[in-house]
């Protein structure tokens, strides 16, 4: 597998280049769904020439992938529950999901894969696929908005305790979310 850029490389590949190096670049496709597989990796591969043509870092990748599905969160949270406000939310999470598989390929193809960028994916896709599913309790009852905030608020604290844990940084040694200022 040959990488055709780096991320200091002056000059950038342009689209097709990096589209033909792409189809060198895929991951095997065993045991993956079938339409992670054929459809969103496909599509994937526009968005990752699309971004090193653009000169988009992996990490940079990922972070238009979490402000698109970001952005289907808002529209499904604040939009009345219309067929329109449903095409718009599935189209954004597609596009956010797209990107997400496009963030690897782009660090496959230009060499730039790190296991910093490994954990930022995974760390944004842990964030993203809770978000994703309370949003659309939420959306399809919008009266449980205040469930969501309790729920989501004893949720994120824990994966930040988490986090801290497989750092080396326990909870004991720092204040959480809950506690006050006054001990």
């Amino acid at each position: 597998m040959g990488h055709i850029t780096t991320p200091s490389t002056a000059k950038r590949p342009g689209f097709s280049d990096t589209l033909r190096a792409l189809e060198q670049a895929q991951k095997p496709g065993i045991g993956v769904p079938a339409y992670t597989r054929w459809v969103n990796r496909r599509i994937a591969r526009y968005f990752a020439a699309a971004a090193v043509s653009l000169g988009i870092t992996p990490n940079g990748v990922t972070a238009v992938s979490a402000a698109i599905s970001a952005a289907g969160v808002i529209v499904l949270l604040t939009a009345p529950p219309t067929i329109l406000t449903g095409v718009i939310v599935a189209l954004l999470f597609a596009l956010g999901y797209g990107l997400d598989s496009a963030d690897g390929q782009v660090a496959r193809v230009t060499g730039a894969s790190s296991p910093a960028g490994e954990w930022l994916d995974h760390v944004v896709d842990s964030m993203r696929v809770p978000t994703v599913h309370l949003a659309t309790l939420v959306g399809f009852h919008p009266f449980s908005r205040v469930l969501l905030c309790i729920t989501y608020r004893r949720w994120f604290s824990r994966w930040l305790d988490s986090l801290g844990t497989a750092h080396g940084v326990h909870s004991t040694h720092r204040r959480t979310f809950y506690e006050s200022d006054s001990r």
